[in-house]
């Protein structure tokens, strides 16, 4: 049989990992104006880091959290001065993404914000602020397009490939919303739209389509669709009947 670990080893090996990063990056940490936490968009993971930082870091050095979604305000709540908390809404490929999202949560001060925009222009960027709001500006609309999408696909209104080509060819997108969502990932954006459909209300119901694909495994992003798997959500799209509202309960969030 196989040795078995203890969660107490797990909870060891952890705490060791997390020391040996405090070694490697605390002369930059304290010698740093701005750090960015660009953890997986889980709200309880994001607090944890920002409360280590905030132990490790200066005072005046600004925090930013790289979340498309979550409460900023609930994750500056997290440490003793949540002025210096900003969100910072970063988009992939980031390396030629322009753009950055700047989410003021409640408590974020305009030294903040002003420093964080100086960065932004440094490092390339174009930065927009927006106030903390279910999706942002971005997130919010680019659901509703791919929603949408694939709606019409579920509809037999067109192909996927048509339906890509329509956004490129006819409003100039450098993606089609389909292609734009196998980039993403099919089981993010159904997170994502649930969230938005308990926030802000029925125009954001998930088209059963993609709740059927992720059921399926047909992801996007990490999970390889094959060659044939455009067929095969066409397929899919055209096997669904008078599935009507039949949707589990939402979440309330997008972890």
């Amino acid at each position: 049989s196989f040795p078995t670990r203890r969660s107490s080893d797990l909870a060891e090996a952890d705490a060791n990992v997390i020391k040996m990063a405090e070694h490697a990056y605390m002369p930059m940490l304290q010698t740093a104006e701005l750090v960015v936490e660009a953890a997986t968009e889980n709200q309880q993971i994001k607090i944890q880091i920002l409360k280590q930082l905030d132990d490790l870091l200066p005072p005046e050095v600004i925090i930013a959290t790289n979340t498309s979604a979550l409460s900023v305000t609930e994750i500056a709540a997290s440490v003793p001065a949540p002025e210096r908390v900003i969100g910072m809404h970063f988009f992939n490929p980031v390396h030629k993404m322009k753009l950055v999202e700047l989410v003021l949560g409640i408590a974020t001060d305009a030294a903040t914000v002003a420093t964080s925009r100086a960065w932004c222009e440094a490092i390339g960027k174009t930065s927009i602020l927006v106030n903390e709001s279910p999706g942002l500006t971005t997130s919010r609309m680019s659901a509703m397009l791919g929603n949408e999408a694939m709606w019409m696909l579920q509809e037999g209104t067109a192909s996927a490939e048509d339906i890509d080509t329509a956004l490129r060819m006819g409003f100039n997108h450098p993606m089609g919303p389909l292609e734009l969502g196998d980039l993403t990932g099919w089981d993010t954006r159904l997170s994502v739209l649930r969230y938005l459909h308990s926030t802000l209300g029925e125009k954001f119901r998930p088209c059963p389509l993609i709740i059927k694909m992720v059921a399926a495994g047909l992801s996007g992003n990490f999970d390889t669709i094959p060659a044939s798997g455009r067929t095969v959500m066409f397929d899919i799209a055209m096997s669904i009947d008078h599935l009507g509202n039949s949707e589990a309960p939402l979440a309330h969030d997008i972890s």
